[in-house]
């Protein structure tokens, strides 16, 4: 996605806003549904630039001798934030505070689970390093 999907974005994202702005007095529901339509979209517009940066940081991985295994976990954490934050903030809109902390509780748990074999891996190492 260059600078013109950018403005491309922005003005949609703000027609948007616009409409919700009206609709969410007279239609609360078809404005959560205008919401979550819209940060579909979005998302499915940035993928095709979201897979082009993963495999930017593939081949400089490679160059610099990373195991993809690591690389793989932080992609996946990544992810694990990015959709945790959206199913957070649609609850909120929705006005479900209590499901918007549980996802972000369940996205927390994630990401430590994801991160626990590097958490093992640094350990082990430091272990050695003090034997």
């Amino acid at each position: 996605m260059g600078l013109s999907g950018l403005w491309a974005v922005i003005g949609a994202a703000l027609l948007t806003v616009f409409l919700l702005i009206f609709l969410r007095r007279d239609q609360p529901g078809l404005a959560t549904l205008l919401s979550l339509g819209f940060s579909a979209l979005l998302l499915i517009s940035i993928l095709p630039a979201a897979g082009q940066l993963l495999h930017l940081f593939g081949d400089v991985s490679a160059q610099a001798g990373v195991s993809p295994s690591y690389l793989q976990i932080l992609f996946k954490a990544i992810a694990v934030t990015y959709l945790t934050a959206f199913a957070a903030d649609m609850s909120r809109d929705a006005g479900e505070k209590a499901i918007a902390a549980g996802v972000e509780l369940a996205g927390k748990v994630m990401i430590l689970t994801l991160a626990a074999p590097v958490l093992v891996a640094i350990t082990e190492q430091l272990l050695q390093l003090l034997r």
